[in-house]
């Protein structure tokens, strides 16, 4: 692929779940960038734009490329896309710009090896309501443990220990 120009007519995206390279997990599932297994926080603009170079690797993209790519989602400008780029490239630490180099002409190249992943091993995130909803069952069941336990603390008795319906009760 290196040394072509992706054209509009050709721009098709591999269908992988992730890609990998170096410390990174480029998770598309999740639309995320991971290091190390924890989220970098990306924007997910942003995150669209890289997955496009790294799908791409070694491949000149033009910004009419990635206009195309969102052509319909979000109104993009060149200065978003200049923003994007520079994002990820804080995110990879590249400042230097030598894995997300800029090209003469408005293009961009990805030049690091990638490695394409049919599945991710990493465990499926909670969205925000799901995690609301799993916090909102923890809590009912902490609330009605509590409340057993405080049933049986708080049982019927008589002074000297003894309960109703038990053989110490029946032998009175």
């Amino acid at each position: 692929m290196a040394n072509q120009h992706i054209g509009s007519t050709d721009f098709e995206p591999d269908h992988h779940r992730g890609y990998e390279f170096g410390d990174y997990v480029l998770d598309l599932d999740r639309c995320a960038l991971l290091k190390a297994g924890q989220d970098t926080g990306l924007p997910r603009e942003s995150v669209h734009v890289l997955a496009l170079l790294v799908e791409h690797e070694g491949v000149p993209v033009s910004k009419e490329d990635i206009k195309a790519h969102f052509r319909g989602a979000v109104p993009v400008g060149s200065e978003d896309i200049s923003d994007w780029v520079s994002q990820a490239r804080r995110v990879l630490d590249d400042e230097d710009s030598k894995v997300l180099r800029t090209l003469p002409g408005g293009r961009y190249i990805f030049e690091r090896s990638v490695h394409p992943l049919e599945e991710l091993a990493i465990a499926p995130r909670l969205d925000k309501r799901n995690y609301m909803e799993h916090y909102a069952m923890v809590l009912i069941a902490l609330i009605v443990l509590m409340f057993l336990g405080l049933k049986l603390l708080d049982s019927p008795g008589d002074a000297d220990g003894a309960v109703p319906g038990t053989t110490e009760e029946r032998g009175r």
